[in-house]
């Protein structure tokens, strides 16, 4: 798990300055983020996006990974505008605000009580990958975001799985979320991953389906995801792909749905048919 100044971070940013109602309140990490970047980076990037950093009280650790001294993930967090900044993890080892396993069903008191939740690259690890979708499901307010950035191809034994946009966008899309944007984030190559941007890909379900036998582009590719969760709740449905929704028109649609972002602006957002 971790923000880095290439990908996790103008992500964050971007839906700051697009959606920067949605961005405030309270947030639930799945797993504490480390980050890679400093407060001064942070402060060169919010003004790139035209977003004003809320004052707050700047703390920085030792990234466990680069050893370099980076603010933590309360300080960013906070930074961008939330309120109410706290943590799950399986584990005490990080001092998460909660040890739960995302493999059980998370406790009633979790309910409907984060304005967002964000998964920087955990359920990847959870064995019970549908248990950890409900639980995100039941843990996000009415109205609230779901965030997910996880690894999607070139990651063999990074964690359990590799997981597919089709995974989420069916799972959110038959729950009722409105799904805000859905990119591929596409690195040449891992050796950069936390200094140099990807190249960034609206999510089109036929496009990549076309490519899903061999024809995606070399590289460490991760999937991007945030949906919004409806007003009215109804109980957990289970999706069915939606390769098969479209191809036996289950749902009276032959194609796929369009990602809300346009292609170009702010991050040069590119369609898959032209790489």
């Amino acid at each position: 798990m971790g923000i880095a100044s290439s990908q996790g971070l103008p992500h964050l940013l971007f839906l700051a300055n697009k959606y920067p109602a949605q961005l405030s309140g309270s947030i639930l990490q799945l797993g504490r983020q480390d980050t890679y970047f400093d407060f001064a980076v942070l402060q060169s990037h919010a003004e790139r996006f035209g977003i004003e950093l809320k004052p707050t009280q700047v703390a920085t650790v030792e990234n466990p990974w680069t050893k370099q001294q980076v603010i933590d993930d309360r300080t960013l967090f906070s930074a961008i505008g939330f309120d109410t900044v706290e943590s799950l993890d399986f584990v005490p080892d990080e001092s998460p605000t909660f040890v739960f396993d995302l493999n059980e069903d998370v406790p009633a008191s979790f309910h409907r009580r984060w304005n967002v939740v964000y998964d920087g690259g955990t359920l990847e690890h959870v064995f019970d990958i549908a248990s950890a979708l409900r639980n995100v499901h039941a843990m996000v307010k009415p109205g609230g975001l779901a965030i997910h950035e996880n690894p999607t191809n070139n990651f063999v034994d990074h964690g359990f799985w590799q997981i597919n946009p089709t995974l989420f966008l069916d799972f959110y899309t038959a729950n009722g979320y409105e799904v805000l944007e859905a990119w591929i984030c596409l690195f040449p190559s891992a050796d950069n991953i936390h200094h140099e941007g990807p190249r960034r890909y609206v999510y089109e379900p036929a496009a990549f389906e076309a490519r899903s036998f061999g024809r995606f582009p070399n590289g460490v590719a991760s999937v991007f995801i945030v949906a919004r969760k409806p007003l009215v709740e109804k109980p957990v449905v289970k999706p069915t792909q939606g390769f098969y929704r479209r191809h036996w028109r289950l749902d009276g649609r032959a194609n796929g749905r369009t990602a809300a972002s346009a292609l170009g602006g702010m991050l040069d957002l590119k369609s898959i048919e032209a790489a």
